[in-house]
């Protein structure tokens, strides 16, 4: 690291005894480690304006969208079979504590492994969050609580919980925002 600083040795040391007050660690004696040649701070020039996105690089930020793996349909229907299951398993008991519960660590594993994980993150890129493609897949299941946005939201975000061991690149699909609610 360098560090350039413009003034005395006297300066130079007012400002990092007042350091060393804060509780950083100075030595009390700069003088034996830096000459006065040596002795120059430059600050950068103070930012004006916030760089702003263009809007075509925001919608890349959000979702690959174009960058996406095409996917047969035949590839398409099984991963959505496979995924529409893991789902109905997952919801089993959820919110209920009495109710017995799935293993839902092995369910999220099990999820992560094998040939079906890249498809189901492009489908959940395609409809843009994993709470759309949770509510998609309870509602064809024809699920009573699938049109109830916050339960929906509680089930995509304990997935993604459960997700980090699992199956870690299914939470970044997950919409920190609203904007999958609308």
């Amino acid at each position: 690291m360098e560090i350039s600083f413009k003034g005395t040795l006297a300066e130079f040391q007012t400002v990092f005894r007042g350091m060393s007050d804060a509780g950083a660690f100075i030595p009390s004696d700069l003088e034996e480690l830096v000459t006065a040649d040596e002795i120059r701070i430059e600050h950068p020039a103070p930012l004006t304006e916030v760089p702003s996105l263009e809007p075509s690089q925001s919608e890349a930020l959000s979702f690959p969208q174009n960058d996406l793996p095409k996917l047969s349909r035949q590839t398409r229907e099984e991963a959505w079979e496979h995924f529409t299951q893991f789902c109905t398993t997952w919801v089993q008991g959820f919110g209920d504590l009495n109710a017995p519960q799935p293993d839902r660590l092995a369910l999220m594993t099990a999820l992560g492994q094998g040939r079906w994980p890249i498809p189901i993150l492009v489908m959940a890129y395609e409809i843009q969050s994993l709470q759309r493609l949770v509510q998609k897949a309870l509602v064809e299941t024809g699920h009573e609580k699938a049109l109830d946005l916050d339960w929906i939201d509680l089930v995509a975000s304990n997935m993604v919980q459960v997700s980090h061991i699992g199956f870690p690149d299914i939470s970044g699909t997950y919409d920190y925002s609203t904007r999958w609610r609308r």
